[in-house]
């Protein structure tokens, strides 16, 4: 698992050759490949199964904490203070957290069907990043491991599925 802040095209090897700005493309060509608005029925779903919960911790939790903030004793009201401060936090937290959490696992699963997708369809080798052979006006892509040549253009992989620098010409 990666933190939010990371960049999500760090956790594929295939896409180490290419610098920031050429993955982020491919992300986002990925992401239009798979449904954009999938992603965001996901997320919105999950923001409204973490306001279901916050809601029941709402609910639930204040009458423990309000047990302890109401006693005059140092020790129950500090607990009390402390668990008040845990609580809010979680609230607080807990939407968004969840909310990063399935956007992510969305978009990893994108770029991963995205990279599937360009596997050799005779050995499931990565053609990502190979060259690209121009042969009488077609190109294609020569897989190394079984040497079965794919062309592009004309099925499900294009050139820029093949070498993702041809986003940012596209």
């Amino acid at each position: 698992m990666r933190l939010i802040s990371l960049k999500i095209w760090r956790a594929f090897p295939e896409l180490d050759q290419y610098d920031d700005a050429v993955c982020r493309l491919y992300i986002r060509h990925a992401r239009r490949f798979n449904n954009t608005w999938k992603g965001a029925l996901l997320v919105l779903l999950s923001l409204g199964l973490a306001v279901l919960v916050w809601i029941g911790v709402i609910y639930f939790g204040i009458d423990r904490v309000e047990e302890y903030t109401s006693s005059a004793r140092g020790e129950k009201l500090t607990f009390g203070l402390f668990l008040m401060s845990l609580l809010l936090t979680g609230i607080i937290w807990f939407p968004l957290l969840v909310a990063f959490f399935v956007r992510d696992r969305w978009l990893r699963r994108c770029v991963m069907a995205q990279l599937r997708s360009t596997n050799c369809a005779g050995c499931g080798y990565q053609l990502v990043g190979l060259t690209i052979i121009e042969d009488q006006g077609c190109k294609h892509v020569v897989c190394p491991e079984c040497g079965v040549s794919t062309a592009l253009n004309t099925g499900h992989i294009t050139e820029s599925d093949i070498n993702p620098e041809l986003l940012n010409t596209a």
